[in-house]
């Protein structure tokens, strides 16, 4: 990773260049010209993870800029999201602590980025974790996901039997995947 190893100190030297004395450990900045947003467009065009565009946003502390890249991002892999679940995971629970930390976010890309995990973790057979992130849906929506998950996952009689307590207003359908 020498991307990583050449810009690494730069790095540091613009975040103590913005935080001031508060954070330093000895570094010394090297130049007064470090800026976090040059160092970056220097990333950019010799890595082409995002990591290093989500963490420019995220030092930049601009929610806004990064659900919008986020949401290209998914635009430009959305259908080749097996091929970077790490990344897809990343992406997912960024935005569940922008939610979290009550950041504004644009909360449609924000439901799209956890319904193409939901999508995800069901196409990977993780059906055990399904019922959390499904509940981090709008209720409708989510409702949509985990009733479609399990008429297609779950075919067996009993688990046609326990399904049908769904419709009792007391049970909860993410408590019905504990059950089967």
């Amino acid at each position: 990773m020498p991307v990583v190893s050449a810009v690494e100190s730069r790095l540091d030297a613009a975040i103590f260049a913005v935080h001031g004395n508060s954070c330093r450990t000895g570094h010394e900045i090297e130049s007064d010209d470090l800026h976090v947003d040059s160092i970056f467009d220097e990333i950019a065009t010799t890595e082409q993870s995002p990591y290093y565009t989500i963490y420019r946003h995220l030092l930049n502390n601009d929610s806004k800029k990064l659900v919008s890249f986020i949401d290209m991002w998914l635009d430009e892999h959305g259908d080749d999201s097996e091929k970077f679940p790490h990344i897809l995971r990343f992406m997912a629970h960024l935005v569940l602590l922008l939610r979290f930390t009550k950041q504004t976010i644009q909360e449609e890309i924000a439901d799209t980025v956890i319904l193409t995990y939901v999508n995800l973790l069901i196409s990977l057979k993780m059906h055990s974790i399904v019922p959390y992130y499904a509940s981090k849906l709008p209720s409708i929506l989510a409702e949509e996901v985990v009733v479609g998950f399990m008429s297609r996952k779950f075919f067996s009689e009993k688990k046609k039997i326990i399904f049908s307590f769904s419709r009792f207003p007391s049970i909860y359908s993410s408590y019905l995947f504990i059950i089967t």
